[in-house]
């Protein structure tokens, strides 16, 4: 739930537009949102710098 409200808080941006951004599947990066697939360390890390966001955070 913490990456939905980070990209909200990004401007309402959608799930396609933070795929592309990080350079991944929509599918996949909605499966790491909704808590289906856990994201490697090195893909965790990306997506927090993205929002600017410690790991931990999301």
């Amino acid at each position: 739930m913490a990456l939905v409200q980070a990209r909200k808080e990004r401007g309402d941006i959608s799930q396609a537009q933070v795929a592309r951004d990080l350079k991944m599947s929509r599918s996949y990066y909605n499966q790491i949102e909704n808590g289906v697939r856990l994201p490697s360390l090195r893909l965790a890390t990306k997506i927090a710098r993205y929002f600017g966001r410690r790991v931990d955070e999301l």
